[in-house]
């Protein structure tokens, strides 16, 4: 295209050297002493690796002219004409409004069928920018109507010519990096859904300054376009030079360098373009093309019958590394070659740094080789060293006792460093997560490096409880967990709008979708048979352990934050921020709703041992007392924080109301007044996480449930006759 050329003899300049240097932005060009090599595309290149596209050619629809915008001739000054073949042409030109060389191609006939293909190939090059991809600057109509675009000009000689004139391997591998360029190209137009389906080396430009340039695109496949079934597809497009025939079928691209599934047009994909690839490092490696010793007319049917000529057997002295990545590419099964060009591109830059590359089964021997080549320094020194063993004897024995027990001596020192390390991550951990502190404390190799630190560790891990399971599969934080009267199920909920119930001992879950916004809150019916969940959705759902299926209460307008059910298990009482209580009866699904105008958006909720009582409280510092068959309420007031959660003693007539501050007060139910304060921690310990205990031997508790380590505050409680 705008930089290079077809592998064709017939059309190419046959200077060897281009010129190298870019015009001036401010002069007008020159007419050039050598032409750069370029390519005109698919259609106008003969020759004994020409390109082939055959069969029945289907039609293609004349684009619309507006594709192509008129443009004045004047735009550009136009200088020699590179190459010319039945399709179009390519000159040099000089862009005068941006001041620049370009490559002008041109379309010379005039029907549909060729004016559609022009189109195809300048739209898809022009949408592959990339440092190593042709560049289209601009495309459009001469006044005459004819047909053109602008690309950049890409001054230098094909990969094609530079084998030509390699004579040494050592030449060859120096052409390598073109080689990992052209993968890199190839694997951006991959990511944009486009197959090249005629790389060789003919369309491949190197520039002066080491720039690696693919051109050339015109058979280019379209794999996001619904619409692109090969419509340039099924005209021989040879010239008459051409060694090969139509035939029937769909056959695109050039025969040496194509894979056995294009050879015998069967769906490409990217894999195809990979041995395309390893087709052209084949001809880098070995100087030939693949299939050079069969006959012209031959070639396409031996890419579809069998592998060409083995690399080994051409350039013996070739590594075994390239060789079998070489292999890799071109292998006749698409599933056993590499995914993509981006994984043949790493491969080849993990040979360059001297690293072991996946395609080859290296023997130790190799390992070693390789090794001594990385580190000949340190060979070269171990030699000497050898060398003074066998001259000083005895005197060396002693000096490399000493360099083993320093050696051991320094893997001990590391050793117990490393054991000292993993303790300091236990005591980090233990407060936080004392399962991951004593996992944490397993890992240590050497006990004697740590004693006896380790072993209280373990015992204060132990003590601060141990997970016997790790339950995993929520997908974003969880916000409330519940544990079934028998402890046979364990239920958690969060911002993942799923319930997951959890077997206890196994570790296996179900998972219960029905909400449609996080899950708050959780509680299991007396009797374990069933689950509530309350969520910010405004629903509570009620689910049957037994069957999964679940009945939803609906009434509350805004997040529901905590609910319990009646010691009896026949009503459910929830708390939402839409500042009411409703108390619902489960027979019939009938909710009678408790509202004051003192209520604050409440979080917590409890029922009374016997079931006539029910306390709430929320995001003031209040709490409220429900008598239920009477219909009143006392607030109880006097707490230093909002309230987090509220209990009604099992066996006394008092009520503990925990805050945010870190205390615990209890009211007198019979005159609402204070009859203890407990303060367990400091304020920012004690949040969310807190719940209160009422302990039989009558002492109240609070339990940080959500910072592990931290104690168990309880005081004994006198109420008065």
């Amino acid at each position: 295209m705008a930089a290079g050329g077809s592998d064709g003899r017939g059309d190419r300049p046959t200077a060897r050297e281009r010129p190298a240097a870019a015009h001036s932005a401010d002069t007008e060009p020159a007419t050039p002493a050598r032409r750069p090599a370029v390519s005109v595309g698919p259609d106008e290149s003969s020759g004994l690796e020409d390109t082939l596209l055959r069969g029945p050619a289907p039609p293609v629809p004349k684009p619309d002219d507006g594709t192509f915008p008129l443009v004045p001739r004047e735009h550009y000054q136009m200088g020699p004409e590179f190459a010319r073949g039945g399709l179009g042409r390519i000159l040099e030109g000089y862009d005068r409004r941006l001041r620049r060389t370009v490559a002008v191609k041109e379309l010379l006939l005039r029907d549909g069928h060729a004016e559609g293909r022009f189109v195809r190939e300048a739209l898809i090059t022009a949408r592959l920018e990339h440092p190593n991809i042709v560049a289209v600057h601009e495309a459009g109509r001469w006044p005459t109507g004819e047909r053109f675009y602008a690309m950049k000009l890409v001054k230098g000689r094909t990969l094609a010519e530079h084998l030509e004139s390699a004579t040494t391997d050592g030449e060859r591998l120096a052409l390598l990096p073109a080689v990992i360029d052209v993968c890199d190209a190839v694997a951006y137009a991959h990511s944009q859904g486009i197959l090249h389906r005629d790389l060789k080396p003919s369309n491949v430009m190197l520039g002066p300054f080491g720039e690696t340039v693919v051109i050339d695109w015109g058979l280019a496949k379209d794999l996001t376009d619904p619409t692109d079934l090969d419509r340039n597809e099924g005209e021989a497009l040879v010239s008459s030079g051409s060694a090969y025939k139509t035939v029937d079928g769909i056959v695109v691209g050039t025969p040496p360098y194509m894979p056995p599934e294009q050879a015998s047009a069967q769906p490409l994909d990217q894999r195809s373009d990979v041995y395309a690839v390893g087709a052209i490092l084949y001809h880098v490696l070995t100087g030939y093309r693949p299939y050079q010793n069969v006959r012209p007319h031959q070639v396409l049917q031996a890419v579809v019958s069998h592998p060409p000529t083995p690399l080994e057997a051409l350039s013996p002295d070739m590594p075994r590394d390239l060789v079998a990545i070489v292999h890799k590419a071109m292998a006749r099964e698409p599933s056993h070659r590499y995914p993509s060009a981006k994984e043949m591109a790493e491969e080849l830059r993990r040979f360059q740094a001297g690293q072991l590359v996946g395609a080859h089964d290296y023997s130790l021997w190799e390992i070693a080789r390789r090794f001594v080549a990385r580190q000949k320094a340190a060979v070269f020194t171990a030699m000497a060293f050898a060398l003074v063993l066998l001259v000083f004897g005895a005197w060396s024995f002693e000096n490399i006792r000493a360099q083993r027990n320093a050696a051991t001596e320094a893997a001990e020192i590391a050793l117990a460093r490393l054991d000292r390390y993993r303790l300091e991550r236990a005591r980090a951990t233990l407060d936080s997560d004392p399962t991951a502190a004593l996992a944490e404390l397993t890992r240590i190799q050497d006990l004697t490096h740590v004693s006896p630190g380790a072993a209280s560790l373990a015992a204060e891990a132990v003590d601060l409880g141990v997970a016997r399971h790790v339950l995993v599969g929520h997908t974003q934080p969880v916000d409330t967990v519940a544990e079934s009267p028998d402890g046979t199920w364990v239920a958690s909920a969060g911002r993942d709008e799923a319930v997951r119930l959890w077997n206890a001992e196994s570790g296996a879950v179900r998972i219960l979708s029905g909400h449609r916004d996080r899950v708050s809150t959780l509680a299991f019916s007396p009797d374990g048979a069933l689950l509530a969940s309350g969520s910010h959705d405004g629903t509570v759902r009620l689910w049957s352990l037994k069957g999964g299926e679940s009945k939803v209460l609906i009434g509350h307008q805004g997040p529901v934050k905590g609910l319990a059910f009646s010691p009896d298990g026949l009503r459910v009482a929830t708390v939402s921020e839409d500042r009411t209580v409703r108390v619902w009866t489960l027979a019939d699904e009938e909710a009678e709703v408790l509202y004051v105008d003192a209520v604050d958006r409440a979080v917590t909720v409890a029922f009374s041992a016997d079931g006539e009582r029910l306390v709430s409280g929320g995001h003031g510092d209040t709490a409220i007392v429900w008598e239920l068959a009477a219909g009143t309420h006392t607030v109880l007031g006097g707490h230093p924080g909002p309230v987090r959660y509220v209990a009604i003693s099992p066996t006394a007539p008092v009520v503990a109301v925990a805050d945010a501050s870190g205390a615990v007060t209890v009211h007198d139910l019979g005159d609402g007044g204070i009859t203890l304060i407990l303060v367990t921690h400091e304020p920012d310990v004690a949040a969310y996480g807190s719940r209160i205990i009422w302990m039989r031997d009558g002492k109240v508790a609070r339990d940080t449930a959500h910072v592990p380590g931290a104690p168990v505050a309880t005081a004994p409680l006198e109420v008065a006759p």
